[in-house]
């Protein structure tokens, strides 16, 4: 151990470099005079994975609802990394919010010893191997057919940071665990050493049919590879190498079963329908390619450093067909759902990494090794200068608008005295906070529609937003004409935008039979459209209040900071 520290130093400290610049900005945050215990979320979907997180501390680990009371539902995502997050907080006796933000510099700092692990095994170069690992980690922003980012880096406003892709909640901050740690795996046992290590197969067939549990993208990338390395194998008549890939596969698959017998039980649900269409699952058969994945298997092929190990260009060119196979898998199977996930979380960091190992071999070849050093520091001083973004002048704009969420506060302590359960009706904004800090249910949050619910409960609450507004029934269907993406995230999630490239091209049909809709339940009573919730609770920003004030079906309770609370009578 005390020889591979001396050895590897270098990569710890980079480990390290990368945890301390994810948890900045969060001490910075936590160290405010006017901190209320709501945290910073910058990163796409992290307000939905943090209230997931908060549902596994409730007692729920299946997540089959975050939002309701639905909880006998087969699982709609599956929930292990959030089960991990929550495991990990309650061990060291943090709440669910707190545990999330402490995962991160914890899940940033393995991956980037993993990416580092990888790379070494491929190039057997500690400087190419540390570069690798410091691009995909601190420069991820710069790998892209774009000179913006890097324009930013020259004029002194890094973009890169402080908020690391790999400290985005669950995916990737769990998924690219199991995705590297599998790699690392799979390198080594199957190509690198003359016979594989076999505790280490059954490891990497439960990394490969675990990853299933929290990304079908990391797990169809994986076992896309494993498949390409199987038939390699079998070609090459490589029998110890095939038996061994065989039975990674076996295990694999056999961690998968659960997740089929769940995903049956979900496309049997009524309601599959209208959540398939809401998280954006399309029919299609195009062919996807762009320009990134053969650029990099052309430099692999083409440009491999010949210092480097040969089985590892040849494990770098499966990779990259093996993105290829994953990201036409919708060829075979005619459905896709985004695909920008294998681009985002698998092939830009695959990219970074073979981009940090040319670099690396560069260095390595060319720079007289009095020079060495120096260069490396260089070269590793621009990138985590770079993502530093919590320096940038854009930076004060997000601290600034982390603190005013502190608002919040006030509101989800009171919901936290409230013994009985509520099913609390706010803003969209709102509903975001209410399922990370309390035990209530927020049927307003927009990701709602990520799990089995009827369509027509999703009507019933765009209908009460809009008799909230005071559109009457006249005006209503030239209103939603005028807010057709509005309307369409609303009541369809991703459904437009994914099948027809237009989420405002809501079918004519549809206008006609919501405005009908509409109309009659603009004639039913408050209480009765509020029943179509099962609200109990209303808690509206007090500058929003009047159109509460004016409902009979409601008595106002409480005031707390910048709510109002109202109660059913």
């Amino acid at each position: 151990m005390a020889l591979l520290l001396r050895e590897h130093w270098a990569a710890l400290a980079l480990a390290l470099i990368a945890a301390a610049i994810t948890i900045a900005p969060h001490l910075m945050l936590w160290s405010e005079p006017g901190y209320r215990g709501i945290e910073m979320m910058t990163l796409d979907a992290e307000n939905h994975y943090m209230a997931r997180i908060h549902e596994v501390y409730e007692g729920h680990p299946a997540i089959t609802n975050t939002f309701l009371e639905n909880k006998d539902l087969p699982y709609a995502t599956p929930p292990l990394g959030e089960i991990v997050i929550a495991g990990f907080g309650k061990f060291f006796g943090l709440d669910a919010a707190r545990a999330a933000i402490a995962s991160k510099p914890l899940s940033v700092f393995i991956i980037t010893l993993l990416i580092y692990a990888l790379a070494f095994s491929l190039s057997r170069s500690r400087v190419a191997a540390l570069i690798a690992a410091a691009f995909p980690t601190l420069g991820y922003n710069l790998i892209a057919l774009s000179l913006a980012p890097v324009l930013d880096l020259i004029g002194s406003s890094p973009s890169g940071g402080p908020f690391l892709i790999f400290s985005r909640l669950v995916n990737p901050s769990i998924s690219d665990i199991f995705l590297f740690g599998a790699l690392v795996l799979m390198y080594r046992n199957l190509f690198e050493r003359e016979a594989a290590r076999w505790w280490q197969v059954i490891l990497l067939g439960a990394l490969i049919g675990g990853s299933l549990y929290m990304s079908p993208y990391v797990y169809s990338f994986l076992g896309a590879l494993l498949l390409i390395a199987w038939v390699w194998f079998l070609a090459q008549r490589d029998g110890t190498h095939a038996r061994a890939a065989f039975f990674v596969g076996i295990i694999a698959l056999v961690c998968s079963a659960p997740f089929v017998l769940n995903y049956a039980a979900l496309h049997a649900h009524p309601d599959y329908e209208t959540f398939s269409r809401f998280i954006g699952l399309a029919e299609s058969r195009h062919l996807v390619l762009g320009f990134l994945l053969p650029l990099m298997a052309m430099l692999v092929a083409f440009m491999w450093p010949r210092d480097f190990p040969k089985k590892g260009r040849m494990f770098l060119l499966f990779a990259c067909v093996a993105v290829f196979l994953a990201l036409n898998q919708q060829l075979i199977t005619g459905v896709s759902l985004h695909t920008g996930h294998y681009h985002w979380y698998i092939t830009k960091p695959l990219a970074g990494i073979i981009a940090g190992l040319f670099i690396g071999g560069c260095i390595v070849r060319f720079v007289p090794v009095y020079f060495k050093h120096s260069v490396v520091a260089f070269v590793l001083g621009i990138l985590i200068y770079n993502s530093m973004g919590f320096l940038a002048p854009w930076y004060a704009e997000t601290h600034r608008e982390a603190v005013e969420t502190q608002a919040y506060g006030p509101l989800v302590e009171y919901l936290g005295t409230r013994d009985v359960q509520e099913i609390v009706w706010s803003d969209v904004p709102t509903a975001d906070f209410i399922p990370i800090y309390t035990a209530h249910s927020a049927p307003n949050s927009i990701n709602l529609g990520s799990y089995p619910i009827p369509q027509s409960f999703l009507d019933n609450r765009f209908f009460l937003e809009y008799r909230l507004r005071g559109v009457a029934p006249k005006d209503f269907e030239g209103t939603i004409r005028s807010e057709a993406a509005h309307v369409s995230a609303r009541l369809w999630g991703l459904w437009l935008r994914e099948t027809k490239g237009d989420e405002t091209a809501i079918p004519e049909e549809e206008f006609s039979r919501i405005a009908a809709d509409y109309a009659v339940f603009h004639k039913k009573s408050w209480s009765e459209n509020f029943d179509a919730l099962d609200i109990t609770l209303v808690a509206a920003r007090t500058a929003d209040r009047a159109p509460y004030d004016a409902i009979p079906a409601l008595k106002e309770t409480a005031t707390v900071g910048d709510f109002v609370i109202y109660k059913r009578l």
